[in-house]
């Protein structure tokens, strides 16, 4: 049999074990980025314990929070906080709680800092003994929030004050924000009576299914291309705006689609009523019974030297025979064919002055008489409106012609009468004269 162990063999190594253990537990301690605690319930918060933490943390060594005379721990509380921490503890120990703390401290050299605090009470039977806990800085995580709560406060301003309408969208595809400008967009008073609607009651019927497929992609967390697109607004009218929007994540999960409308409405009015102006225009630029041809003045030097064409109507490519494909945006000497652009001094003089003008003219190029009219169109740009008159022209001219040989005729006949009247008169005398005499 074994013999037993000596007292002392036992003692001894039940210290050194404690030594061993209260070693790992200094060096634990020691690379915590805080401070370890153990102190009173009282309103100073006297301290019994502190790690060696504390240095780093409040700036204070060990000895100069714990025992006669240290500061205590309650001063290096921000003043606005204490109340606060006190009563938080106390609530919690009523009700042998945890509790967990975030507040303010002022270090030995007067710089302020954010900790986290987490505690419990340790009790003997019934009795309270004392608090044990850990406090560790925090700033930096606080700064990060406060960084972050600011440019949430400033996106907030944007959104509230900008023209562009803000919307975001939850998974159910119901409104969950909106701000003003959406709301004057889509005609609606007060956030109350938009939030919970689901996307589709603001949407054009016949536009629907576009929209469905621009918000399915947005939900998996896929990006889709800016684009104008059309909205139903309260009273029934229809708006049309430009959007972007992007996928709401929180981490790697899709929380919703949030995104900004830019109100084009006025602007899409604008675009059909030229659209239709220009439907009008062109359709009476293209049945005009006169040619029309839009020109604009090139030079150098500021001294105009050709025009180039950049529109016709049907009536010239009749009246001239030129085809429109093979005149627009060319010069006029290339499509006359002449060493100097046709009128050009007119042209140029009607373009200075702001003063239409009309003149009629013979074209040796094309052999044809023309009556042309030309008008100012801003700039280097004018306009001729013009009609063939070679027809007319011929028919004036034999006209003038068969006016001229009858009044010829008219003057040779009346020579003649006058030339029969003087001799019938001279045979009359003659035939007096030779009568009987009495």
């Amino acid at each position: 049999m074994f013999g037993a162990v000596p007292r002392d063999a036992r003692q001894a190594e039940t210290e050194r074990s404690l030594r061993e253990n209260e070693r790992r537990l200094a060096t634990l301690l020691s690379n915590l980025p805080g401070m370890a605690y153990r102190c009173k319930n009282d309103r100073d918060w006297t301290m019994e314990f502190v790690s060696d933490g504390c240095k780093a943390l409040t700036g204070y060594r060990p000895a100069d929070l714990v025992g006669v005379g240290a500061h205590t721990y309650n001063s290096l509380i921000h003043p606005a906080d204490q109340d606060r921490i006190w009563n938080e503890v106390q609530d919690a120990l009523k009700q042998r709680l945890p509790f967990r703390l975030t507040y303010r401290i002022l270090t030995a050299d007067g710089r302020q800092k954010w900790v986290w605090e987490q505690g419990v009470g340790v009790y003997s039977g019934t009795e309270l003994e004392a608090l044990e806990g850990f406090i560790t800085d925090v700033t930096d995580q606080k700064d990060a929030e406060a960084r972050l709560q600011a440019q949430h406060e400033r996106f907030q301003r944007i959104i509230e004050s900008t023209d562009a309408g803000y919307f975001r969208i939850g998974m159910d595809g119901c409104y969950v924000d909106v701000n003003p400008a959406w709301l004057q967009m889509y005609g609606f008073a007060r956030r109350e009576e938009a939030i919970g609607r689901h996307f589709s009651t603001v949407q054009v019927p016949e536009d629907e299914a576009a929209a469905e497929k621009i918000v399915e992609p947005l939900m998996r967390g896929q990006s889709v291309r800016s684009g104008v697109f059309s909205r139903l607004r309260r009273d029934g009218t229809i708006g049309y705006h430009t959007f972007s929007a992007n996928p709401v994540l929180e981490g790697d999960r899709v929380a919703g689609i949030e995104g900004f409308l830019v109100d084009i409405t006025d602007q899409k009015s604008a675009e059909e009523e030229r659209r239709r102006t220009e439907q009008r225009y062109r359709s009476l630029f293209n049945f005009m019974h006169e040619g029309v041809a839009l020109h604009k003045l090139i030079g150098s030097d500021g001294t105009p030297k050709n025009y180039i064409l950049l529109d016709v109507n049907r009536r010239f490519e009749d009246i001239l025979g030129l085809k429109r494909d093979h005149v627009v945006n060319k010069l006029a000497t290339d499509v006359y064919g002449t060493k100097e652009a046709p009128y050009l001094n007119e042209y140029v003089a009607v373009v200075e002055t702001g003063s239409p003008c009309h003149f009629d003219t013979y074209f040796p190029v094309l052999d044809k008489h023309f009556s042309i009219s030309v008008a100012p169109m801003g700039g280097d740009l004018f306009a001729t409106i013009f009609f063939d008159v070679t027809e007319q022209k011929g028919m004036h001219d034999a006209l003038q012609n068969a006016s001229e040989a009858l009044a010829k005729a008219e003057r040779h006949y009346r020579h003649l009468q006058q030339r029969l009247r003087r001799g019938h008169g001279s045979r009359s005398g003659n035939r007096r004269s030779a009568g009987p005499v009495h």
